[in-house]
C-alpha cells in the first residue's frame, strides 16, 4: 500500500505529486488522515499480529512518547506526520 500527501496541503507538493504521478500511489490524503488510514490498513489485513502485555491506554502512552522523541528531534514533514499520527492516538 503506498499513500501519498494532497499536495496542496504539502509544504512541498512537488514530493507528493511525483509519487502520485507514478500510478503506484493507492491513497492521496492530507496528512491528518494517512495514520488512521495506515492503522486501518494494518488492522484489515493482518500484516502486524503481535501480542502484547500492556494495557491499550499504556500502549497508546507508550507509542505517544515515541512520536514525541522522534518530532522534537526533526522538523518539517517528518513533524507534520507524526504530529497526524500523534492526534489520531490522543
Amino acid at each position: 500500500m503506498a499513500m501519498a500527501q494532497q499536495p496542496e496541503t504539502a509544504q512541498h507538493p512537488d514530493m507528493p505529486q511525483s509519487a502520485i504521478h507514478t500510478g503506484l500511489v493507492d491513497y492521496v490524503l492530507p496528512i491528518e488522515q494517512m495514520g488512521e488510514k495506515l492503522i486501518h490498513y494494518i488492522d484489515q489485513t493482518g500484516f502486524w499480529r503481535f501480542e502484547t502485555h500492556l494495557a491499550p491506554e499504556k500502549e497508546a502512552q507508550t507509542l505517544g512518547h515515541i512520536l514525541n522523541l522522534i518530532g522534537t528531534s526533526g522538523g518539517g514533514v517528518r513533524y507534520a506526520y507524526f504530529h497526524g499520527v500523534r492526534s489520531f492516538i490522543k
